[in-house]
């Protein structure tokens, strides 16, 4: 082998070797930019999840102060509500509504709705229309004497109404049903709402609901035991 050879010989190694390094470099740079690529979109996931994010808590905290605005009005309302009744009270010390416009002023002050103000005022007044009435037994319930039918509903199950009274005491005797001299208590329930009335009979009684008036009365009934409970609706 002469020098020409021997140098032809290097001059291949040498390329072989530069070529192995450029084809390393390109590889190295393909990996590189994949795995880049692949940083890229995870980063861009975990940002558009974040943002999303973000949105709803900007919408939540947006209907939050909406709602606080509502309620800074209505406060304000019935803040002016509230001076317009002392004020009233002011002018008239001496008049009879004194006691009236004193609950009143005191109801919205801890938060009682004006809605449920004016009814309880509007069932004070003469109801003009009625419907047709509904009438059922009721057996009043003793200490000594209940039955298996001791309530009773009305409107679909949308009103019950029980009945409790003292057992009747004459000399010696002590008969299981009620003293119809003496007061009776009566339990209603309507639309989650539990009251508690005492009369002695015949009474009745008026529960104020949305611009309805219920009209209630108990009156004794032949059966030993029971009382009449009719119920007409009014506006």
């Amino acid at each position: 082998m002469d020098y020409f050879d021997t140098a032809k010989k290097y001059r291949r190694k040498n390329l072989k070797k530069f070529s192995s390094v450029i084809i390393n470099v390109f590889i190295v740079c393909v990996v590189a930019i994949i795995a880049w690529q692949i940083g890229a979109r995870d980063r861009n996931n975990i940002i558009a999840v974040h943002s999303s994010e973000l949105i709803r808590i900007a919408n939540e905290f947006k209907a939050l102060n909406q709602e606080l605005e509502i309620l800074k009005i209505d406060s304000e309302k019935d803040k002016l509500l509230i001076k317009k009744l002392n004020f009233q009270l002011s002018q008239k010390p001496d008049s009879k509504l004194d006691e009236i416009i004193k609950l009143s002023s005191r109801s919205l002050s801890r938060g009682v709705p004006i809605e449920q103000i004016t009814a309880s005022i509007k069932s004070l007044s003469k109801p003009d229309k009625c419907l047709k009435p509904l009438r059922k037994e009721l057996s009043v319930m003793t200490p000594i004497y209940s039955t298996t039918s001791h309530e009773i509903y009305f409107f679909e199950k949308g009103m019950y109404i029980l009945a409790e009274g003292k057992a009747n005491i004459t000399s010696n005797n002590v008969n299981p049903w009620f003293d119809i001299d003496e007061p009776i208590k009566v339990r209603i329930r309507y639309f989650g709402i539990e009251q508690w009335f005492n009369g002695i009979l015949p009474f009745s009684i008026k529960i104020p609901f949305q611009n309805n008036l219920a009209i209630i009365n108990f009156e004794n009934s032949e059966i030993r035991g029971s009382i009449y409970t009719t119920i007409k609706i009014c506006s």
